[in-house]
């Protein structure tokens, strides 16, 4: 079975393969948090202590992502730069790097500044 017409089309196919990838990360997340809340013993405000003390822990896991995430970019740009040299290939991959260096300051500097608010 095919399904409908108008879902065979790129211009609904697309999104809505993102929507249902979205829908199933929120799912996912909603499923930890939950069951991070019961393992605290049910009290969100103990599981927020628990994180704050063992901050130091998931800062090294968020560098060691991070580390992960700058190898598996080098790799791939590699490949990029291989497969499309030009100068276009050259800025279209420093804008991500940009974008992707800015997201990374932009979510550590809120950790710093929840850490100094607290």
């Amino acid at each position: 079975m095919k399904g409908h017409k108008w879902f065979q089309s790129s211009w609904v196919r697309g999104p809505a393969s993102a929507a249902l990838w979205c829908l199933g990360m929120l799912a996912a997340l909603f499923i930890i948090t939950v069951a991070g809340v019961a393992l605290a013993g049910g009290d969100a405000a103990r599981l927020e202590a628990w994180m704050d003390s063992h901050s130091s822990l998931f800062l090294t896991w968020r560098l060691a992502l991070y580390w992960c995430i700058g190898a598996g970019w080098l790799w791939m740009r590699r490949r990029v730069r291989a497969r499309e040299p030009g100068r276009d290939t050259e800025w279209r991959l420093a804008r991500a790097e940009l974008a992707c260096v800015l997201v990374v300051l932009l979510l550590e500097s809120t950790q710093a500044m929840k850490g100094a608010l607290a």
